[in-house]
């Protein structure tokens, strides 16, 4: 699977160098990914569940090791990358969409740019159930609105093909909508509603959504996988249900929380978007749910430093005995002292707001936990602290702003 996704990207990025008139070389292009991402052939070590039974949502802690035994590098505020193979090869769901291509499942294609035939050769050949389940999103993903005008000129039925056509069309823009994208309809579900629809394979490569690798925060810190050799990340289930009453559920969590101990994974290390500061830098981490991950890693580093500054974390979740992630971890580093610097300012610690902890309560947020711990954010911050804040992007960051002004 791995290997056909890689072969479809591979593709993408020939076929992009020539749309742009310029060279390509595989040398270069996989000599870039290595550049910029390491990967590792590994398998799952620990998955554990964070949250109660009757939890809203279950968040679970997932540690990965390479095969080799190797350890990998990177920094404090780094992202962990894998592609969700949730789709089998032999999945009956693949093996019905080969069908409606004319197709053998054991089929070898190769996957280049049209544009630039010559370059054929450099392609891999991979078999067409291993494209469809590892490179194509059909489980998932709801496509765009060209893939229903690509899909007009393959259906054989003349209903279907003025449905899709509506659908592609500016009339048909909210029909389309509600159809698709407000009910997250898949590359299959929609191969259900069409019967008669019969593409190519070279036409359903381009069109239909790629599967692309999902990135988590990674929540060890470097220490700790030099120690034990893994890396680990912290997982959020994501389900739904949509205004027509279907049940959804997140592809890459799903899969994730799925893994038993022992399940082969690839998986990447990438630089992330923050990093950790200097040891005399005092710190403010606001993360609210699985917002905590990167600054486990940063709390878990900042231990082994012997800071001589304050770090202050401010975690938020619903109610202490159903979602309050890493509990016990947060709890000792309170008792310990370990967030204070060697300054002894007594400004670091862990504050924890919960919003459903009693049905009568008010309910409180790490916005409020900012309002409460004014004296001594303002003392952080005026002893040159940094504020990082992660977590939901809706209404949190704004509310958090706000609350530091």
């Amino acid at each position: 699977l791995m290997e056909a996704h890689t072969a479809l990207r591979l593709a993408l990025a020939a076929a992009d160098a020539s749309d742009a008139s310029t060279s390509f070389s595989k040398a270069e292009y996989e000599a870039r990914e290595s550049r910029d991402t390491t990967y590792y052939d590994g398998f799952v070590s620990e998955n554990r569940c964070l949250t109660s039974d009757d939890a809203v949502k279950e968040v679970r802690h997932l540690e990965f090791q390479s095969l080799d035994a190797s350890i990998a590098h990177y920094e404090a505020g780094d992202v962990l990358g894998v592609v969700p193979f949730a789709t089998r090869a032999a999945d009956a769901k693949v093996s019905a969409l080969i069908e409606r291509l004319g197709m053998s499942p054991d089929a070898w294609v190769r996957v280049y740019p049209s544009s630039a035939p010559e370059t054929k050769a450099l392609f891999p050949l991979i078999q067409v159930k291993y494209l469809l389940a590892g490179a194509i999103d059909v489980d998932s993903a709801s496509p765009r609105r060209y893939f229903f005008e690509v899909m007009s000129h393959f259906a054989e039925s003349e209903h279907e093909k003025e449905r899709l056509q509506y659908f592609a069309s500016a009339e048909g823009a909210v029909d389309l909508y509600k159809y698709n994208q407000r009910e997250r309809r898949t590359v299959c579900e929609i191969f259900d509603d069409f019967p008669s629809l019969k593409p190519s394979l070279a036409w359903l490569l381009q069109v239909a959504p790629h599967l692309h690798p999902r990135y988590y925060s990674i929540s060890s810190s470097p220490a700790d996988t030099e120690r034990t050799r893994a890396t680990h990340i912290t997982v959020a289930a994501a389900e739904w249900v949509t205004p027509m009453k279907r049940a959804r559920k997140g592809l890459c969590s799903s899969w994730l929380n799925s893994l038993n101990v022992g399940t082969r994974v690839t998986y990447s290390i990438t630089k992330g978007s923050i990093s950790l500061p200097p040891p005399e830098t005092p710190l403010i981490l606001i993360g609210p749910g699985t917002g905590i991950a990167p600054f486990r890693s940063f709390v878990r580093a900042r231990v082994l430093q012997s800071s001589t500054a304050s770090a202050l974390v401010v975690f938020g979740c619903r109610h202490a005995r159903h979602d309050y992630l890493y509990k016990e971890e947060w709890e000792k580093i309170q008792k310990d002292g370990s967030l204070i610097g060697s300054g002894g300012d007594s400004l670091g610690g862990v504050v924890v707001a919960f919003s459903r902890m009693m049905p009568e309560a008010k309910k409180r947020y790490v916005q409020d936990c900012v309002k409460d711990e004014a004296k001594r954010i303002w003392s952080l911050l005026e002893a040159g602290a940094k504020i990082f804040v992660a977590g939901s992007a809706e209404k949190m960051p704004a509310a958090v702003y706000k609350a530091i002004q």
